[in-house]
Parts: structure tokens; C-alpha cells; sequence
């Protein structure tokens, strides 16, 4: 389960003892049926604003784990990268990984060249 479909979950079983709050009352019912965007920025404020444990939006209730470990610190352009991504569609996000493979496998390749050629040169 992806942590978009957990965080709907989660979301959905906190509302569903409760009233949705009239101010957010569609914003709520998209992101728990899936129609807006669940990200990290969204899943924090609605657990300060609505009393929720930290991370609860996080953890799959048939598990007691965090899936999304808050033990590494992520810098601020990891987390842009993060999000953005999580919004991506699954064959953009495919793609993606795929693109950033070969470039790194580019650049590891041009630096074993370098290092070869910087070798032979003291030899």
C-alpha cells in the first residue's frame, strides 16, 4: 500500500466518529477519496490542526511501523524532491527513477574515465 492510500485510510478513520469541519469539509473528502494531493506538508498540518498523534497519518494500522521513518534527517531540497515526485503519475515516476539511473551511471563512467586517464598520466 503507498503512502498516499494510508494516509487516505488513516484520514478516514479519524473522521469517522467525527463531523468534518465545515472549513475543510471538501478539502478533507478529496484527499480521503483520493482527488487531491496527500503529501508531507498536507498530512503534518492536518495532524497539528486536528489533535493527531505525530505521524499517525503515517502508519498503516495492520502494522505499527512508520513507513516513512523519521529517523533520517532529509535536507530541504530532498524533501521538494520527495514531494514532488509523490505527485507525479506512476509512469512519469517510472520514468523518472529510470532517467536518474542512467545519468548517474553516465557520470560514474565519465569519472572512472577521468581517473584512468589522470592514472595514466603519472605513470
Amino acid at each position: 500500500m503507498s503512502i498516499k492510500n494510508i494516509r487516505q485510510e488513516r484520514l478516514k478513520t479519524w473522521f469517522s466518529d467525527k463531523t468534518l469541519p465545515e472549513k475543510e469539509k471538501s478539502y478533507l473528502s478529496q484527499l480521503m477519496n483520493g482527488k487531491a494531493s496527500f503529501g508531507e506538508k498536507a498530512a503534518r498540518r492536518l495532524e497539528r490542526d486536528y489533535h493527531m498523534p505525530e505521524g499517525y497519518l503515517d502508519v498503516d494500522s495492520n502494522d505499527t511501523e512508520l513507513i516513512n521513518p523519521l529517523q533520517v534527517t532529509l535536507t530541504p531540497r530532498q524533501k521538494v524532491l520527495l514531494e514532488l515526485f509523490e505527485e507525479l503519475p506512476d509512469s512519469e515516476a517510472t520514468a523518472l527513477i529510470k532517467n536518474l539511473e542512467e545519468k548517474k551511471q553516465h557520470y560514474d563512467n565519465l569519472l572512472e574515465e577521468l581517473l584512468h586517464k589522470k592514472k595514466q598520466k603519472k605513470a
